[in-house]
């Protein structure tokens, strides 16, 4: 799968807020298109990140959740220029 297809699936998934994706949102998406990914792996790549509060809700936006599943997809780290 390439990054345009993870683009595609992420953005285009339906959520509560225009930025991205609330825990649950993110859950029911692995669960839905990624069921064998590797959370703890996934989760990890968050660690430092910027979130948008709304609503009461910690949002994880679109470019960070794309990162996460393409790290986890090709079995790497994260990069410099990826990390935000």
């Amino acid at each position: 799968m390439t990054r345009t297809d993870v683009n595609k699936m992420v953005y285009e998934y339906d959520t509560m807020h225009e930025r991205g994706f609330t825990q649950i949102e993110q859950e029911l998406f692995l669960t839905e298109f990624f069921p064998e990914i590797d959370k703890k792996k996934y989760y990890s790549y968050f660690f430092g990140t910027t979130y948008t509060i709304q609503d009461g809700f910690a949002i994880t936006h679109y470019t960070d959740i794309v990162t996460s599943i393409m790290c986890c997809l090709e079995d790497r780290d994260m990069n410099f220029m990826e990390f935000d």
